[in-house]
């Protein structure tokens, strides 16, 4: 059992030097990423403590897969594999817990730990009879394989959206719109195999191109609802709903070009200081698709030459 949790360690820590960053530096900016993330969201919206409890869960669940559950039980005894999975969940959501906890809101914190101790005896199917329908068309993939996987998504933000107006609170509305890009642009983190990218008969620019036009309409089938209602009920602030939409346009389009600026590996840490510096100062978008573009270009012209 702890050659085990040494393995994953050492996965962990593999997985950010990959990222181009010592992996004791990368451990601190996520926690410093998680501290003012959750700050920034309680600040924000009475329903934090909602939609925290809700994310530590979902990433619970996440290590509850049926597959991985039977590898598991093959290589250890069944009292080890529920210490095992029992100590994998404490781990994850121990952070929600002790955040909750600083926020008071000791209900919560109690519940999600309950409820992440009850998953580790259901685990979760893979198969279902019937598959999730997507309200995005099949292409780009991303956006149908993202839907199916995060749904919840997407009535958690309607939700937010709707009491945003009942509340006649403006800024909730915005929060929910910045979590609903922000799912959306995750589609885009993990790459695809090299050969999704070589059956496509067009050159980089080409092919850069349509991802990036099949991923605005997709994006804004989404968003434009939300814009549509909002700007009804508060119809002073249209031009700031305006600008969020334009706004979604360029991160949509520089996280494409992020993706294939590192591409065939996942986004590394400078393009994401990049990126990041992008959302604090938005002028730098346009240097920041400058050089992901043509990054790009240079990494798919092997393979779509």
């Amino acid at each position: 059992m702890k050659f085990y949790f040494q393995i994953q360690y050492k996965r962990y820590y593999r997985k950010i030097a990959e990222m181009g960053i010592h992996p004791f530096l990368g451990m601190g900016i996520m926690l410093l990423a998680l501290i003012f993330g959750t700050l920034f969201l309680f600040q924000k919206t009475i329903y934090a403590n909602y939609i925290f409890g809700f994310i530590g869960l979902s990433i619970a669940s996440g290590f509850n897969e049926k597959q991985r559950n039977e590898f598991l039980n093959l290589c250890f005894s069944k009292s080890k594999f529920y210490r095992i999975r029992l100590i994998e969940n404490l781990l994850h959501i121990s952070p929600f817990v002790l955040f909750l906890l600083y926020h008071q809101d000791f209900i919560m914190a109690i519940s999600i730990l309950i409820l992440s101790l009850i998953l580790v005896f259901v685990p979760l199917q893979n198969k279902w009879s019937v598959s999730l329908p997507s309200p995005f068309s099949r292409l780009p993939f991303e956006f149908t394989m993202g839907f199916r996987k995060l749904f919840l998504i997407y009535p958690m933000v309607y939700f937010l959206v709707y009491k945003s107006i009942g509340v006649g609170n403006f800024n909730l509305g915005i929060f929910a719109i910045g979590v609903l890009v922000i799912t959306h642009m995750s589609y885009y983190f993990k790459p695809e195999h090299q050969y999704f990218v070589w059956i496509f008969a067009k050159n980089p620019k080409a092919f850069l191109w349509q991802k990036i036009k099949e991923n605005l309409i997709n994006s804004s089938l989404a968003l434009l609802p939300i814009l549509v209602l909002l700007s009804i009920y508060f119809p002073e602030r249209y031009i700031i709903l305006m600008g969020i939409f334009f706004m979604n346009a360029l991160l949509m389009t520089t996280i494409i070009l992020a993706k294939y600026s590192a591409y065939p590996k996942e986004i590394n840490l400078p393009q994401m200081v990049l990126f990041g510096l992008s959302l604090w100062f938005p002028p730098i978008l346009i240097i920041a698709i400058i050089y992901f573009y043509k990054q790009s270009l240079k990494n798919l012209n092997p393979i779509l030459k």
